[in-house]
């Protein structure tokens, strides 16, 4: 098994995909996401998506069964799933049934001996002028931090590593390069 990670899919959200990634429309962009995704992520893999799957929209779900890996959700501002909407509980079911084995706001892994955090948003930093949703970052205390949401401002920021597709040619980050920037962070 190996373990993968990625942000920012945005399924079946067209301004996305045309205005800010160039192409024709949503079902090219995420025929393109599924096919990349494929190619590198075995059946057993284990994926952590962190955030925005979707734009926004439940439809984009629709993609998830055909996705191989086992996958888990550190929800971004775009998934409705995610606390910071007041009706998140509600979509919990939706995002199960899609394929999710777990959907969370954050999480701590150990890999190789070195810890990091995971959320869908950096320490610091934002793709807009404006920083967003500081109060739902995680405060900076020394660890580092694999993230979205910044889509292809910055690959590496401080203590943060992008795993957004915008970064990464559209393809899930293979936990060895995770690895190879944690010993780069010690």
């Amino acid at each position: 098994m190996t373990t993968h990670y990625l942000s920012d899919s945005h399924f079946e959200h067209p301004r996305c995909a045309t205005e800010f990634r160039g192409f024709s429309g949503s079902e090219e962009h995420d025929e393109l996401l599924v096919e990349n995704w494929n190619r590198v992520v075995r059946k057993d893999d284990r994926v952590f998506h962190l955030g925005d799957v979707t734009g926004g929209s439940l439809r984009g779900l629709s993609y998830i069964p055909k996705l191989n890996g086992r996958k888990i959700l550190i929800a971004g501002n775009h998934d409705v799933v995610n606390p910071m909407h007041r009706e998140w509980f509600k979509y919990l079911p939706k995002y199960l049934e899609a394929g999710f084995e777990a959907v969370m706001p954050f999480a701590r892994r150990k890999v190789a001996g070195m810890q990091f955090l995971m959320s869908h948003f950096p320490y610091t930093g934002d793709h807009t002028d404006e920083e967003r949703h500081t109060q739902y970052r995680l405060p900076d205390k020394g660890l580092p931090l694999v993230h979205g949401h910044v889509h292809d401002l910055f690959t590496e920021r401080g203590r943060g590593l992008n795993v957004g597709v915008d970064r990464w040619n559209f393809t899930p980050v293979h936990e060895d390069a995770v690895v190879e920037w944690l010993k780069r962070m010690q």
